[in-house]
């Protein structure tokens, strides 16, 4: 009996692995730090090399400001990262650097997040984001983002 167990196990493992049937992944915030296990910055470059749909979340009772020392890396791909409420998580681009770049082709959902403070002097503006991909911002604030050229919070380019 534990022989044929063992022999349907392999063979849905197999049947799995032959139909490609890929699964979401989750990765965790566990920290406000700005890079380093644990970070935001982490888990996006985590998701950005998972080639299936992600969600990225905070631990809970994580509250506070995620200062950053340079802009997020592009987001790309499907993700969505879920903060816990605006007035909980606050990304701050400490008036230097734009939070977030959403990369042409990719699909992001921004929910339950501050994003403030962020700057821009490049021609491709967008304070806040730069988006060129399909991008849902929900339950979000946007504050004190700033560019020299357009879209202080926001800049849409074919997005």
């Amino acid at each position: 009996m534990m022989r044929k167990s063992v022999q349907a196990l392999v063979a849905f493992s197999i049947c799995q692995a032959v139909s490609g049937t890929l699964y979401a992944e989750s990765f965790l915030v566990t920290n406000l730090d700005d890079s380093g296990s644990g970070s935001l910055r982490a888990a996006i470059v985590s998701a950005n090399a998972d080639p299936v749909p992600d969600t990225i979340e905070f631990a809970d009772g994580l509250n506070g400001t995620i200062i950053l020392s340079s802009g997020l890396p592009g987001l790309t791909g499907a993700v969505e990262i879920q903060g816990p409420g605006a007035e909980i998580i606050t990304i701050s681009g400490n008036s230097q650097h734009r939070p977030f770049s959403v990369l042409s082709g990719s699909t992001v959902t921004l929910t339950g997040l501050t994003i403030a403070n962020g700057q821009t002097t490049s021609l491709d503006g967008g304070g806040g984001i730069h988006n060129a991909g399909d991008l849902t911002i929900t339950d979000c604030v946007l504050s004190n983002n700033h560019a020299d050229f357009d879209g202080g919070a926001i800049h849409n380019v074919d997005g």
